[in-house]
């Protein structure tokens, strides 16, 4: 037999066509080894066709020689892979040095954003056979079409199925910033911002609490003065991780000696409770101080923010980016009978708004009266 790549993708060819009567529902049709033997012995083939450059490009003719002869004696499936990847191998060096003899497949689009930022996902044809081959390198080598087109049609009941299986194709995105409204009216939450705190910040006069996004990546802790019928609200610290936020805690605690410190123990900060109750004990703050918010808390808080929006009595400072993203960017989540924040953008957090509705939730309703003056 020739050593020419076409003659031994003849003799491939001629190997396969002997051997699947058998597997086809003769004698061997339970025999997985030796329809995964042919169906690389065509692939070779195929592939052998297709790069007439092969016995140059693949370095040593005699080494493929041994491959082809090895086959040939023993039928050994993973020769037969050990040569598919030589002869991808090969096909990449003559690629490199400058053949077009290849096909190349090009890559999905990428996801394209928006002008709010949002990444807006593009269709894949599930059965487009270069969809199959960009998400599997093994398809045609140890993944046959006929076991992909059985895969699909064993899923199609389940829509998206083969897309995530097969494909790699993620599911839906959620709501969009588009999708989902804000909650907090623009012009009123534009109304809320002053230059000027119109109460003083005084130790022992006001709340501090703090929150962590949804996925951890930022913290924030806020600081709340007067009382819920006409309180200031300010970012103290808004910053990426949360490794930094027990400590802080405990420098404006001991600096402002608040009335509270608050969270909602039920959302992402209920997992740094932990570390700033050890941290507490550690500079002798008592654990009494902290306040965990439950979801009834919690979802109050949120109603009374909002509320004091709308109606005027709450103040934020100018020049705090963060706050101002984040309730422009708030949306609502149902939670119970009422409604908690939620996120519009999957990329601006909403922790400064939280933090800033629990720290005014644990302010006073009336500001405290001296008590009595009794003259004998």
């Amino acid at each position: 037999m020739s050593d020419e790549p076409a003659a031994i993708a003849d003799y491939f060819d001629e190997w396969a066509d002997s051997v699947d009567p058998l597997w086809q529902g003769g004698l061997c049709s339970d025999n997985e080894a030796l329809r995964e033997r042919s169906e690389n012995a065509r692939t070779a083939a195929r592939m052998l066709r297709q790069l007439d450059m092969l016995r140059t490009a693949i370095g040593d003719p005699d080494e493929l020689r041994w491959h082809r002869w090895h086959c040939e004696e023993t039928g050994q499936g993973d020769d037969l892979r050990e040569l598919l990847v030589r002869i991808a191998d090969a096909a990449d060096v003559a690629v490199a040095e400058g053949a077009e003899d290849r096909v190349e497949l090009d890559a999905p689009p990428e996801p394209a954003p928006t002008a709010d930022g949002t990444l807006v996902s593009h269709p894949i044809d599930e059965t487009d056979e270069a969809n199959v081959a960009l998400a599997n390198p093994a398809y045609g080598y140890r993944i046959s079409r006929d076991y992909v087109d059985a895969e699909r049609a064993a899923m199609s009941g389940d829509d998206g199925k083969f897309g995530r299986e097969r494909l790699g194709v993620w599911d839906p995105l959620p709501e969009t910033a588009a999708a989902k409204p804000a909650k907090l009216p623009a012009d009123k939450w534009a109304a809320t911002v002053t230059d000027t705190p119109p109460v003083e910040l005084t130790p022992g006069e006001l709340a501090l609490a703090f929150d962590v996004s949804r996925d951890g990546a930022w913290s924030t802790i806020a600081v709340a003065a007067g009382t819920v019928r006409s309180s200031y609200v300010e970012v103290i610290e808004h910053a990426e991780g949360v490794g930094w936020l027990p400590d802080r805690l405990v420098e404006l605690v001991t600096k402002w000696n608040p009335t509270a410190v608050g969270c909602n123990s039920a959302g992402p900060a209920g997992a740094q409770v932990a570390a700033v109750l050890e941290a507490f004990a550690d500079a002798e703050i008592s654990s009494e101080l902290l306040h965990l918010m439950n979801a009834q808390d919690y979802k109050s808080a949120c109603g009374g923010f909002y509320s004091a929006v709308n109606e005027g009595t709450v103040r934020r400072l100018a020049g705090q980016p963060e706050l101002e993203d984040a309730g422009a960017n708030a949306a609502e989540r149902p939670l119970g009978d009422a409604w908690a924040w939620d996120r519009r953008s999957e990329t601006i957090p909403i922790s400064p708004l939280v933090a800033v509705t629990i720290a005014r939730a644990l302010l006073p309703t009336e500001p405290e009266r001296p008590g009595p003056v009794f003259a004998f």
